[in-house]
């Protein structure tokens, strides 16, 4: 067993009988922190030794994401309504990792650019990249009313991510 493996290596953190007997503690303190220990390291001894039994075919299994892989079919079994989710899925995936791809850029590069000398500001042109302006070029585009708002979604556009600032969007 582990426990009587690590017991002679380890003794449990404990000092030895003569080291114990000069340490000015009384006896009781260590008596308790003794037995506390035991219970440790016979709690995770026996953790330790706790056989874990796997599904082999389940971890074998290919991926299912967004609703394609090897594993959708299995998965979905004979299941129409899982099998229309799976479509679904599949069908908005683009729409997903844009949302994902946009959230990120937005949490982390505009505090990025702004820490910059000079500062520049971050804004999402109207193909979906990014380009970055000085507080000068900014202000002028702010002025001619090429820059707008607009606010984070997710779910497809069916919720507003408030937990994001809102993009500049530089207009044509």
């Amino acid at each position: 067993m582990l426990f009587t493996f690590l017991s002679p290596v380890w003794n449990f953190g404990l000092p030895n009988k003569s080291v114990r007997s000069n340490l000015s503690v009384c006896d009781n303190n260590v008596e308790e922190l003794t037995h506390r220990r035991r219970f440790l390291w016979t709690t995770i001894s026996v953790a330790l030794t706790v056989p874990v039994s796997a599904d082999a075919a389940v971890l074998q299994s290919g991926p299912c994401v967004s609703g394609e892989g090897e594993a959708c079919a299995s998965l979905a079994g004979e299941n129409e309504f899982i099998k229309a989710l799976q479509q679904k899925s599949a069908e908005k995936r683009e729409i997903y990792a844009k949302e994902a791809r946009d959230a990120y850029n937005m949490k982390n590069y505009p505090d990025y650019f702004a820490s910059m000398t000079p500062p520049r500001i971050l804004v999402k042109k109207q193909d979906g990249t990014y380009k970055s302006f000085t507080e000068a070029e900014f202000d002028e585009l702010k002025k001619a009313g090429k820059i707008s708002l607009e606010y984070a979604t997710a779910k497809g556009g069916k919720v507003r991510d408030y937990s994001l600032k809102p993009m500049m969007i530089l207009k044509d």
